[in-house]
């Protein structure tokens, strides 16, 4: 359970194994990760494609608040996952249930997987604008 789970109260790239030390224990018990960030970029999915991998076949759920991509081939995948969503509810239960099998082959392509999150209701992005400066938590 997510409660018995002992915490820091910061993480550092630099001093931490950030994947071990808390996305692997995490995401190995959690069924919904909402994060807001300043930047993103897809490798951030190849990264943490393990922990991801459990998450997803359990039914966890992604909901990121975003400031800037770093590429514009991640707001392309994004695009896709959301256009292959709105497919898959028009076609129905027998199209999802061919394209909804989850396996760490799918993982080796981040821009696929980053599509298939959003397509597949895992993922949800929302992009904040600010007239000055970017969004940051």
């Amino acid at each position: 359970m997510l409660r018995d789970l002992q915490y820091k109260g910061v993480y550092k790239s630099d001093l931490d194994n950030i994947l071990e030390d808390f996305y692997f224990p995490t995401l190995s018990v959690a069924n919904r990760y909402d994060r807001a960030v300043g930047f993103f970029s897809a490798s951030t999915i190849s990264y943490a494609a393990q922990a991801l991998s459990v998450f997803v076949k359990n039914g966890g759920q992604v909901r990121l608040i975003l400031g800037v991509f770093s590429d514009k081939k991640d707001v392309e995948a994004i695009s896709e996952g959301y256009r292959q969503r709105e497919i898959s509810e028009i076609i129905g239960a027998e199209l999802l249930g061919r394209i909804s099998n989850v396996s760490d082959e799918l993982f080796q392509n981040r821009f696929e997987t980053l599509a298939w999150l959003v397509a597949h209701g895992r993922l949800d992005v929302k992009i904040a604008l600010r007239e000055r400066g970017m969004h940051h938590r």
